[in-house]
């Protein structure tokens, strides 16, 4: 099951630790933390966050 999480990068954050799905509360993505790609888009919808490789 999700549940939230108060992510200090994202803000509070549903997370799925079984697929590593995160959504992001604010603007609705769905991030696949194994997924460099959908990291990218993340950082791109947030401008000024960075994400470790």
């Amino acid at each position: 099951m999700a549940r939230l999480i108060d992510n200090p990068r994202l803000g509070k954050v549903w997370y799925q630790q079984a697929r590593k799905l995160l959504i992001d509360k604010a603007s609705l993505l769905v991030v696949y933390l194994n997924d460099g790609e959908a990291i990218k888009i993340l950082a791109v919808a947030h401008q000024r966050e960075k994400f470790p490789n």
